[in-house]
């Protein structure tokens, strides 16, 4: 709000109160400046407010108070002149979920009625390598021999190995890294070699 704005509205306020106006009148024999130090409290509390969102405030307050608006009033009625904030709206989702159809799968895996189903070709890659194993540690190791299976027993081009615990039975996965190839002659690695030469 501009301070001219502020000594508007104490001349709107003394036109809609005669009552009431000469509680913003200034008497500058006497030198009480009512008016204006209502207009300096008004551009302190409500400085930072537009000015024609105060404007209304003051034709609302006008409207709803038979007496003279406090300067509490007139916030309320900035608060109620104030637009609601419009947020961007969340996008909605393509398809509603059935949660009744996850509720029965989690229902049926904490029952262990489901198993899962273990392909022929998953059975063969885990006999491959544990000839004892049995359909139920298959299942219980299931993503990580069928990780093992379709990336073909490596990891960033490094070979895994797999080892099974005999206490819990569960299969872990580990890189082998290969060590580096040492120069037959000087003991230096064939990268050092590479980077800086035979001479070096």
């Amino acid at each position: 709000m501009q301070s001219e704005n502020a000594a508007t509205i104490v001349n709107l306020l003394q036109a809609s109160y005669p009552q009431e106006a000469y509680k913003l009148n200034d008497d500058k024999d006497k030198k009480i400046f009512k008016g204006t130090q209502y207009s300096l409290l008004l551009y302190d509390v409500f400085g930072k407010v537009p000015d024609d969102l105060i404007m209304q405030a003051v034709y609302l307050a006008i409207k709803s108070y038979p007496k003279l608006p406090s300067v509490g009033q007139l916030a309320t009625c900035v608060d109620q002149c104030r637009p609601s904030p419009h947020y961007p709206e969340l996008p909605q989702s393509r398809h509603k979920i059935d949660m009744a159809l996850i509720d029965k799968a989690f229902k049926l895996a904490l029952d262990k009625k489901y198993q899962i189903p273990i392909s022929d070709k998953l059975r063969d890659f885990a006999k491959e390598y544990f000839p004892d194993i049995s359909d139920e540690l298959i299942r219980q190791n299931y993503p990580e021999l069928s990780n093992n299976m379709h990336n073909g027993m490596e990891i960033d081009g490094h070979p895994v190995v797999m080892k099974m615990d005999k206490e819990t039975g569960y299969i872990n996965t580990q890189i082998c890294v290969p060590a580096f190839a040492w120069h037959r002659t000087n003991g230096v690695p064939d990268s050092f070699n590479k980077v800086f030469g035979e001479s070096a």
